[in-house]
Parts: structure tokens; C-alpha cells; sequence
């Protein structure tokens, strides 16, 4: 709906990614952990060998837009609504524990990146490279019933962090300022998660280095 109000008040150039146009897409992102976590650590027993934290997936809207700075080289600004993730904690079997699930937590992830466009402006197919910039800003950080049983759980958080980004995707026109799109990154995330506990405070260093795919609908438009 916002795309095809946008063509129908923004007035269209020539129907050719070039410099000067900007580029609006809208559609699913789908976000993937690649979890790689440092054990938990207490102040009373150290690291406890063997845990970890682990943190699934989401898919949520997406979108971006794009100026294209010349007929090959953009900048892209990309927005998602906020990743929702289930949280868990392993390996406390081994100390007399049954904690498993550790509770939820919601981020956001706007990205700012570079592209490089290859073939002419006018191709039907064009693929492109690009590197950037996320920040990324946790909230509504909840602990599990069990975890604040078990453990005395309570005040999870999760660092905010800024990191590279790269990524690679490709439009495919439709005719009439219409494209397709989709697109890979690769993010890197890392934060400290932390809380307090009966064991007093609780903490663990967190790469997520997801993997982002989005598949969208867009559509060109001039000034």
C-alpha cells in the first residue's frame, strides 16, 4: 500500500536505477543467530564449564530505502520491526540445576550501508555487494518463571552494540518502477548478557553474528 501511494504522488523518472533515484522496498526479514557464547559466569564458582546462552530466530516487516549516489554506487538505510527471541541457558544440568529456559528478549538492528550496483541501470538484473554499519538495542528483556524460581533470577541485559554488516542481493524488475528483491547479510553482534541471581550476578559474553534474509517488493521513484 505505501509503495503504490508513493508512485502515484512521487513524480517517476525514467525507469532505470540511476543516479538520482531513490529506491523504496518493503517485505519479510528473517533473522538467524549464530550463537557462539562464552560459559556463564558467578562470582562464587567462576565459569561454569560446559553452559552458555542460546538465542533463536525471528522473521518480522521490513524495509529500506536506497539513494542511488551515482548509477552504480548507493546508500541504503534498512529498518525492521523488532526481532522477538527466546532465550536459553545450558549446561547447569552438570551443577544440580534444571534451568533450561531463561526468558525473552526484543531488538532492533537499523543498518547503514554502502552498495555497489553492477551491470547498467536499465538491466532487468541487478545484483549488487554492499557493507555497513548496524546498531543494535536490546529491550523488553524478561526472565523465564524458571529462571527466576530456580535461580532468583531477575534484572536481564543485554549490552548495546554497533558492528560491521556485509551483504549481497539482487533486484529483479517487473516494468513500471516494480521490483523484486532479495538480499543476504551477514551481522556482527555481540553483546554481554547479564543478571542477578541468588549466585550473585550472572554474566556472559554473546556473539550472535546472525544471518539476515529478506525478500521484499519495491519500487523506483525520482524527485
Amino acid at each position: 500500500m505505501v509503495t503504490l501511494l508513493l508512485s502515484l504522488v512521487l513524480p517517476l523518472g525514467a525507469l532505470a536505477q540511476e543516479q538520482g533515484d531513490w529506491l523504496f522496498r518493503m517485505g519479510i526479514m528473517n533473522f538467524e543467530p549464530s550463537v557462539d557464547s562464552s560459559p556463564v559466569e558467578t562470582p562464587t564458582s567462576g565459569l561454569l564449564s560446559g553452559s552458555g546462552i542460546g538465542i533463536d530466530g525471528d522473521a518480522q516487516f521490513g524495509l529500506n530505502l536506497t539513494y542511488m549516489l551515482t548509477n552504480s554506487l548507493a546508500l541504503e538505510g534498512t529498518l525492521s520491526a523488532p526481532f522477538e527471541h527466546e532465550l536459553a541457558i545450558s549446561g547447569l544440568d552438570r551443577y544440580g540445576l534444571t534451568t533450561t529456559a531463561l526468558g525473552e528478549s526484543k531488538q532492533i538492528s537499523p543498518t547503514l550501508s554502502a552498495l555497489y550496483y553492477f551491470g547498467a541501470p536499465s538491466d532487468r538484473f541487478r545484483p549488487y555487494l554492499g557493507a555497513g554499519l548496524s546498531y543494535t538495542h536490546f529491550f523488553d528483556d524478561s526472565l523465564s518463571t524458571q529462571a527466576r524460581s530456580e535461580l532468583g533470577a531477575s534484572g536481564l541485559e543485554f549490552d548495546e552494540h554497533i558492528g560491521m554488516s556485509v551483504r549481497a542481493g539482487f533486484d529483479w524488475r517487473l516494468g513500471n518502477g516494480w521490483f523484486l528483491n532479495t538480499s543476504v547479510w551477514r551481522m556482527n553482534i555481540d553483546t554481554n548478557a547479564s543478571f542477578n541471581s541468588e549466585f550473585g550476578p550472572i554474566s556472559t559474553y554473546v556473539e550472535m553474528d546472525p544471518w539476515v534474509y529478506s525478500l521484499t517488493l519495491g519500487h523506483e521513484f525520482s524527485w
